[in-house]
């Protein structure tokens, strides 16, 4: 199995949606790899932020457009993760 499936398939057993798993790998992110000349492994993808955003932007969270800034700076997965995770620890702190 090639890297990009079993990310995929990671990305789908963390609960994402198939559809738009399929479509964020196989558009956004193989547009940024090519645009940037990295392969999958370079790019340290981590299949749950990936799911987590996906569930963001079909949950009404974030938009798709904002998603999309993906492809403009990579880092956005750690950025919107790390601020879930502050997020959560800040909620945790004020019940």
């Amino acid at each position: 199995m090639s890297q990009v499936a079993k990310i995929f398939v990671a990305t789908i057993a963390k609960g994402s949606d198939v559809k738009l798993a399929a479509n964020w790998i196989m558009s956004d992110i193989a547009a940024y790899m090519k645009n940037e000349k990295l392969t999958i492994n370079e790019m340290k993808l981590i299949p749950q932020e990936l799911a987590e955003l996906i569930a963001s932007i079909k949950g009404g969270i974030i938009s798709g457009k904002i998603g999309k800034e993906f492809n403009k700076h990579f880092n956005i997965l750690e950025i919107w993760y790390e601020q879930e995770k502050l997020n959560e620890w800040g909620e945790s702190i004020c019940v």
